[in-house]
Order: C-alpha cells, then structure tokens, then sequence
C-alpha cells in the first residue's frame, strides 16, 4: 500500500520595496483536500484527507461509431462471461460489447428499400424514433430485459428475436428492473408512480402498488424480501412489500430525486438523492426530436401514402428537396446543474438516517466494490469511492470532455464506467498508473518574493520517487509568456530549495 502525498509546504521570503523595509518569511501548506483541488491532475487523484494518490489505469472502449448519435449512456450490464450491455439516449439504441467488438442490438438495422429508381438522395420518411433504455437486467436464463421508455413503455426481451413481454397505457417509462431470488421481475415505472411484478417467464403482469409520486426512479431488493423504492418529486425512500403491495415511506429526503439505491448485506440502504430534475429534462430534449426540421411526419403532398401495416422508407427526392441545405444535427441537452447540494443517505432497516456523503453536484449512479460505495456525478464528469463507514472520500476518476458519469458496474475486478455529453464508456482498471502528474494552484505571495525550501510529507515505497519542478511569475494568468520555465525536476528525499526567479507568484 502507497501512502501518498498529504502535505507540502513552501517557504516565501517576502522582499521589500527598499532597503529599509522589513523582510518577512511566510510559509504556505497544501495539506487539505479543499488546497488540493484547486490544481491540476494528471493520472492521479487527491482524496478527502488531503492526500495525493496515483489513479487507476484507464482505456476507452471502441464503439466503431455507434456511439455517434448518441448523447446518454443510461445503463450497463455485464454478464458471467464478461460481455457488457449498454443502454443509451435518445434513439433508444441498445449496444452490445463482446470481445472487444460492439454490435447494436436494438432496435434491429432495417435494409434500406432499393429500386431501380431508387434516388441516391432521397429523403428518410421514418423519423429517428424519442426512446431511452434506463434498466437493463438478465432473466432467469442469461436473456437480456430492457425497460423502453417513451411515448409508450415497454419490456422487451433479447433473445435471438426481440419480444415484447409487457406494456400497459399507464407506463410510459422504465426506470429500474430487479430480479428476487425466485427470479420475479419488478419494474420501476413513470409517470404514475406504479411498481409492477412479472414472473419468472415474463409473464402473468401484476400490478404491486401505486405510489403518490409521478416517478419512480430507483428501486433496490432487500435481503427480507423488501423492496425499497425511491422517487422523484419528493425525494421519498419507500419500503414496499411485494407480496400484499402496502408500503411505508422510510424516509423523505430534502432532496427532490433519490436516483439511485443500494442495499448492503447488512441491511443499511444506500440512497443517492439530488435536485436537478434529471429525468424529466433528457425526456423533454428527446421529444424534441419529433419536431427537428428535415423529418417530415406525412408524406409529400401528391405522393402515395403507405398503405396499412405498410412501411414507406423512401422516397425520390425533388429537385426542390435537394437544393434544401442540410440540417443541422439534433444537440445534445446541456447537463442538468443540481439546485442544491447533493447527499449520500445511510438508512438502517428502522429508519434511523446518517448523511455519509455531500457534494454540490447531480447524483446518477451508485454501486459498491470492496466494501466501499462508487457514486457517479456530473456536470463534472467524476466518480467517488465513499468509505461508508470512516466517510473517506476519493475522486478516483474524472473525465475531463464528458459532463456526467450517469452509470457504472463492477466487471471481474474493473469498473465499467458511462458518460453523457459526449457519450462515452471507460474502463476503470484495478492497476493504478505507474507515473503521474499533479501541478499545484498558483500560490499568491502579495510581492516579490525569493522562494525557499520545498518539503514533502509522503511514504515512497522501494522503487518510486517523487519529482519536483517549480516555477514563478508576476502575472495571475499562469499560462502567461513571462511565466519563468519549469525548473529540472528534483528527486524528493528531503526538503528542496524552489530553483526558481524571484516573482509574486509561484506554482509547483
């Protein structure tokens, strides 16, 4: 175990403007997670006790381009033979990934009609259709299920076909989807609050209870046989009994989502609860999609319209549709910024709550790995690692070109990690990398100053080492010309002197 950085300090003599005035030393420590965060990093994290730490290998999956029109990874599931899934806005599109090579599973590529008449540039007739794939779960015998969510939600099973095993007219989204150990299917709905079961097969649909809240977003099966569902709106935390539906509100968070839940072997639930109206807000921006210019919803006037159960893909374009300029692609929603700061609930079976975790962000996503909880955030794309019990918190990932982390899952000893705005998938790895990077905050001396010792408080194990480079400058900018260069990196053994100018201003 590498014990990292968590302390430096730097030594500033202060010059005065003449002779006659006073020269003062001043010493500067970097020694809190708050100092810490101001800087810069690369391949490496800084954690809440202030300590600096090498991060975990990273490698970004290839997609060979069904990724392009997508803005959202909603979900991921990984299988026993390590093949993963992936569900995804606002297309509705569901990706598999199976050694190393990806391949859409829904919805199924259409051949497009060809003719001898066919023209090169005829117009799409068939719109790009506003679904997303929130919940992906495996059946009894390895099938894929996936909630579709849109104008119309629906269950739908992957086999060797596509097989729709459940929709009702109240059901217009599919949130979460848990299996109990007989193998039932439960299905958090929207926008009527409703929790359904399904056998083992699929079938036989029942409806459990009806809650008060619109959504139900996250839902989570406890050892008793409980579920325990949260909701949006209100930001309640139920406790549901499946078999007769009456439920309790185990806990009403000042939050107004609990987007995502966990419960431990020990029976503690783990709820995720944020303001941000996360939900809503990507539905809303996938409806738009019906109304982008360029998608005509009836047919050309004068021209055919298809016949019932038909299905008219193209048509010759005129040569007034040709000379039309392209349009614009669809752009992604700007992500949801929270209203509030986000919390971490811990929950005991009898309602007792402890806020185990805060943070100013959007909440999305929660999973547990060697006994630690990982919570994906957004609109700064970054994955934290919550001791639950000591409240030690971790950046172990940050993406600095994604805006949020809206899912993640545990992969033989990796963490499956997805991003939106752009769309993205990462592989978190369990080896950490073998160099890194960390270049301070500038440090604001007032004046002039000559600067003096540099000290670390690290533990470098056998074969690692820390290097050091400073610099000094008189502008606040510090990508400023003037800026002096980087000094020749130093071996940390001891206390090193900081071979830079005099300046006001200093980083390392």
């Amino acid at each position: 175990m590498i014990k990292p950085i968590s302390l430096v300090s730097i030594a500033a003599l202060l010059i005065g403007s003449s002779a006659a005035s006073a020269v003062t030393s001043v010493i500067v420590r970097h020694k809190t997670s708050d100092d810490l965060l101001k800087g810069t990093t690369d391949a490496v994290v800084v954690d809440s006790e202030g300590e600096i730490r090498l991060a975990p290998k990273t490698e970004t999956l290839n997609f060979a381009g069904l990724l392009d029109d997508i803005w959202s990874v909603n979900t991921v599931l990984s299988d026993k033979a390590g093949t993963l899934y992936f569900g995804t806005s606002p297309a509705g599109k569901i990706i598999r990934l199976r050694d190393g090579k990806a391949d859409l599973l829904y919805p199924k590529p259409q051949p497009a009609a060809q003719s001898e008449t066919a023209d090169s540039a005829a117009v799409q007739q068939s719109p790009q259709p506003n679904e997303h794939v929130y919940a992906l779960a495996l059946d009894v015998a390895g099938r894929v299920l996936a909630g579709i969510s849109g104008e119309k939600g629906k269950l739908i099973r992957i086999a060797s076909e596509i097989e729709t095993v459940f929709d009702n007219e109240k059901v217009q989204y599919i949130f979460a989807i848990v299996l109990d150990k007989d193998n039932n299917i439960y299905l958090a709905t929207g926008p009527n609050g409703q929790i359904w079961q399904l056998d083992a097969f699929a079938q036989n649909p029942r409806l459990v209870c009806e809650l008060k809240d619109k959504n139900v977003l996250s839902m989570a099966l406890g050892a008793d046989g409980a579920l325990y569902a949260g909701s949006d709106t209100r930001g309640i935390v139920y406790r549901i009994q499946p078999a007769t539906g009456q439920y309790t509100v185990l806990f009403d968070s000042d939050q107004e989502e609990i987007t995502a839940m966990r419960v431990a072997a020990d029976g503690f639930i783990y709820a995720a609860a944020t303001s941000a109206n996360v939900a809503n807000q990507q539905l809303q921006a996938g409806a738009s999609l019906k109304k982008a210019p360029g998608k005509p919803e009836t047919p050309a006037s004068g021209g055919p319209a298809p016949t019932d159960g038909g299905l008219n893909l193209k048509t010759p374009a005129s040569d007034e549709q040709k000379n039309q300029p392209a349009q614009p692609q669809q752009q992604a929603p700007k992500a949801p910024a929270p209203k509030s700061a986000g919390f971490v609930y811990k929950i005991s079976p009898e309602g007792f709550v402890t806020a185990i975790f805060t943070e100013p962000a959007v909440f999305y996503t929660l999973l547990d790995k060697n006994d630690k909880l990982l919570l994906g955030v957004g609109p700064k794309a970054r994955l934290f690692s919550i001791d639950p019990v000591s409240e030690q918190r971790l950046v172990v990932y940050e993406n600095k070109t994604s805006s949020q982390v809206t899912a993640a899952v545990v992969d033989g000893k990796d963490v499956i990690v997805a991003l939106a705005n752009p769309a993205s998938v990462v592989r978190l790895k369990e080896a950490l990398n073998r160099k890194g990077t960390y270049i301070s905050d500038l440090i604001d001396a007032g004046q002039p100053a000559r600067w003096g010792k540099i000290q670390l408080d690290a533990d470098i194990p056998e074969g690692c080492k820390v290097l050091l480079s400073v610099r000094s400058g008189n502008v606040k900018d510090p990508n400023d010309s003037t800026f002096s260069a980087w000094s020749q990196e130093t071996a940390v053994t001891a206390p090193v002197d900081a071979a830079c100018p005099i300046g006001r201003l200093n980083r390392w």
